[in-house]
């Protein structure tokens, strides 16, 4: 290791990119594997709630006679109550005079002496459109990187079979002239 660490050239300006280049790379590896493990819970969280839609209207399919709508519970602290994801948010609907009903996660709704079961089930079940948007985009990305990842990999080699092709032409030929001068070689 020290053998090697003495035999890098740092006047090079392309070693010194390319370290620069490791060297963020590993640093966002680790600001992200630290980023996760800090606070998994609640990062889970915030990912279903920006996951699910904002409200569950009749016509799609509900069994709700009424729109529900979430919001987060700013009461809910994942440190503490790690087994409890459901609890992080709470819906809402209005009853049939106009008054704000508010519901915990894990809690059934009942309405009019009926129960319609958990508001998080059924906010869940329309996520599905909103993961399959998610999916479709991840997609598209991982296509366009690997598309990106083949050029630049063929261009590479291309640049490495032309530098190769023109030290063999100037072992069997010579030095390139340079055009417009008798003299001058081009190095």
């Amino acid at each position: 290791m020290k053998n090697t660490i003495k035999n890098i050239d740092f006047k090079d300006k392309k070693t010194v990119k390319k370290m620069i280049v490791i060297a963020v790379l590993v640093m966002a590896v680790l600001a992200g594997i630290i980023a996760v493990s800090v606070n998994k819970m609640q990062i889970q969280s915030d990912l279903i709630y920006w996951i699910m839609p904002d409200s569950i209207t009749p016509d799609e399919s509900s069994d709700f006679p009424f729109t529900i709508y979430k919001q987060k519970n700013d009461n809910y602290d994942a440190d503490q109550n790690p087994s409890e994801p459901l609890d992080a948010l709470k819906f809402y609907y209005y009853n049939e005079k106009g008054e704000k009903i508010v519901i915990d996660g894990s809690d059934t709704i009942e309405y009019n002496g009926e129960d319609y079961g958990s508001p998080y089930v059924a906010f869940m079940l329309n996520s599905v459109d909103n993961i399959n948007g998610i999916r479709k985009a991840v997609t598209i990305v991982a296509v366009i990187i690997i598309i990106l990842l083949i050029v630049g990999l063929i261009f590479l080699w291309y640049k490495r079979w032309s530098k190769k092709q023109d030290m063999e032409k100037e072992k069997k030929y010579g030095p390139k002239k340079i055009k417009g001068t008798k003299n001058k070689t081009k190095k």
